[in-house]
């Protein structure tokens, strides 16, 4: 399995930019791991503890060298980075000839409640970036305007048109994550889909954003119904109604609900899966 380092560069509980990077870990196919990688708790950089094996920039160092890729979702303080994000590179940096961003391929989303969408903050990120050896994945300008206004009750982006563009934002960051050729009609056709959540269902789409398979629930209460799982019948036999189920897991995981499954399918899976039983109301 591979796996994405998501690093959200506000601390606030109900930030525009964390909102943004759990609707982009949802979007991920199921062959890749969303990690969200913790920066707030990191002490600042002083290069008179470097020698004293700080435990938080050990741990923070190691999870970033586990990364396949980087996501970086940031809001932009005064024209530039917050300052907790700038620390977090500086920590990974460090000490010399132990840079563990070197190499690192990084995809770079900005956003702010104003029209500009954090463009100061992402242009300043990206030269840090680089100044540290972190290959920007292209598109390299991806600013989210209006933030404020981009999610339903629950969380889940309740803009259509902005779904399909980050949709294929995250296509590009799979294809630099998933570059070994498929060698199965499984593994081949997996790699064909990807995700958009809305706030009522996770739909499936092939890699010509057709619709090929739908996931349909509710949230309330802290509990997410799943109401209907279906797959296009020329995709069936293909694990896909599964992969849907999974998904709506990591959705309740990241949302931290409790999943209620109504639908055949879902009781089903769950039934077979007694290890994912404990997300159960």
């Amino acid at each position: 399995m591979k796996k994405v380092g998501i690093i959200v560069g506000s601390l606030r509980k109900e930030a525009y930019s964390k909102k943004v990077a759990q609707n982009l870990a949802l979007m991920l196919p199921n062959e890749i791991i969303p990690e969200f990688i913790e920066i707030g708790t990191l002490p600042l950089f002083n290069e008179d503890l470097e020698d004293q094996g700080v435990l938080e920039w050990t741990a923070f160092k190691s999870k970033i060298t586990d990364a396949d890729a980087l996501l970086f979702v940031t809001p932009e303080y005064n024209r530039s980075i917050p300052g907790v994000l700038k620390n977090a590179i500086d920590v990974g940096s460090r000490p010399a000839g132990d840079n563990s961003w070197n190499g690192k391929p990084a995809m770079i989303i900005s956003n702010s409640p104003g029209s500009i969408g954090g463009f100061g903050a992402s242009q300043h990120l990206k030269q840090v970036a680089l100044a540290v050896g972190m290959t920007i994945i292209q598109p390299a300008e991806v600013y989210l305007s209006r933030a404020n206004a981009l999610f339903a009750k629950n969380g889940l982006l309740n803009n259509d048109s902005l779904g399909r563009f980050l949709n294929q934002v995250i296509t590009s960051l799979v294809q630099h994550i998933l570059s070994a050729p498929a060698t199965d009609k499984r593994s081949s056709q997996s790699q064909l889909v990807s995700y958009r959540p809305t706030p009522t269902q996770l739909i499936v789409l092939n890699s010509q954003q057709q619709t090929v398979g739908n996931g349909i629930f509710s949230i309330n209460n802290r509990i997410l119904t799943i109401t209907e799982v279906t797959v296009d019948p020329d995709f069936r036999g293909l694990g896909i109604a599964a992969e849907i189920v999974v998904k709506l897991i990591l959705l309740a995981q990241i949302f931290n609900l409790k999943i209620d499954p109504v639908c055949p399918y879902a009781k089903t899976f769950f039934e077979k899966h007694s290890g994912a039983q404990k997300i159960l109301i």
